[in-house]
């Protein structure tokens, strides 16, 4: 048990976490805010946003994200925009996270009827 616990004290495992934990919290922060546009672009009565946010949530959560990871790393070079791993790392899970938040958010706003909702408002 004692071999184990020295394990897992290794500077450099520690460093993985670290780097680990602020790529989670950053693509998380990144992911909810562009999923809240998506879900407000879906219930948009305009058809060209909602059109929009639904061909980006299809294309999103239709693919696996290792490959819009991999897709970014390489594809992003080509057209001159050069970032380091970590950062082009947080992009794409962020834009991943955003398809799968967006469809979360716009769930949880239907899902509120509209008596509720002018029972909320009459309250203030």
């Amino acid at each position: 048990m004692e071999a184990f616990l020295q394990y897992l004290t290794l500077p450099f495992l520690l460093e993985g976490l670290w780097l680990t934990l602020r790529i989670f919290v950053a693509s998380m922060v990144g992911g909810l805010t562009i999923g809240l546009l998506i879900a407000l672009m879906r219930l948009s009565p305009y058809r060209l946003f909602s059109a929009l946010a639904w061909a980006y949530v299809w294309l999103f959560r239709g693919t696996p994200v290792l490959l819009q990871l991999v897709f970014l790393f390489d594809a992003l070079p080509l057209i001159g925009i050069v970032m380091p791993a970590i950062t082009t790392a947080i992009i794409g899970f962020s834009l991943n996270e955003a398809a799968f938040a967006g469809e979360i958010i716009r769930g949880g706003i239907l899902s509120v009827s509209r008596n509720q909702t002018l029972a909320a408002a009459s309250l203030g």
